[in-house]
């Protein structure tokens, strides 16, 4: 296993690697405007007396394209680093809490409570908000304080798998009482049981559902019956 020193040191010589690549990308192009002027169109040289040629242009974006995408790996690889000195990979979703259904509800609409003008009134979804109402607990003093509501996925009977709508979680989350009460008592940061709740956009009627954690540690039946029988605070199995 690596340890969280030398993560850090790929992760800074991948960054060096970037900013070398943008450099040298830039290079090119300049190095190219000095000799190439004589192949140019006249629509090119018409575009240079502006600053660059569409070739000049093209060149730059390409380069620019491969930069931004390593600098995205980077992130990735940057995000994954082991948060703690001793290395300590993140908690199994699993271990970390417990997690039982109070309902599953199906709503055609959620209110916007966006600010900005000319925004709608209401959430629409495409097919519809499957809404489902959490009651949890943090089971491991490396939870964190925030349950983690957007590592949840909803898969049906087919196998197809959704992940939550965040517009709509948000909207529920200031609209539903006990998801509202317990943030803003700060329940959710004290290790106690409290609720809190997801949402998904999906086809009319799906049946056959399952929710399950991303990292495939937690999965719960949450069909008619065994919402009900799940109603209570269960400690998620692990596949």
């Amino acid at each position: 296993m690596v340890g969280a020193g030398a993560s850090r040191e790929i992760v800074e010589h991948r960054r060096g690697r970037a900013a070398l690549f943008v450099i040298g990308a830039l290079g090119l192009v300049l190095l190219s405007a000095c000799t190439t002027d004589q192949g140019r169109s006249g629509e090119d040289r018409r575009l240079a007396g502006r600053g660059l040629s569409r070739g000049e242009e093209a060149t730059i974006g390409a380069y620019l394209q491969q930069a931004d995408d390593l600098q995205t790996r980077i992130a990735v690889a940057t995000t994954a680093l082991p948060t703690s000195e001793r290395g300590n990979l993140p908690v199994p979703f699993a271990q970390a809490w417990n997690v039982g259904v109070r309902s599953v509800d199906r709503l055609t609409s959620l209110p916007n409570y966006s600010t900005k003008s000319g925004d709608p009134l209401t959430i629409e979804p495409h097919g519809e908000f499957l809404v489902v109402r959490l009651a949890v607990a943090a089971a491991s003093s490396r939870a964190g304080g925030t349950f983690p509501w957007w590592d949840l996925r909803l898969q049906d009977g087919g196998g197809r798998t959704f992940t939550p709508q965040s517009a709509a979680t948000a909207s529920f989350a200031m609209t539903d009482p006990g998801v509202r009460d317990a943030r803003a008592s700060g329940a959710r940061r004290s290790g106690a049981v409290h609720d809190e709740g997801v949402v998904f956009d999906v086809p009319p009627n799906l049946s056959h559902l399952t929710l399950r954690s991303d990292d495939n540690t937690f999965s719960l039946d949450i069909s008619p019956d065994a919402t009900v029988a799940s109603a209570a605070i269960a400690r998620p199995h692990r596949e």
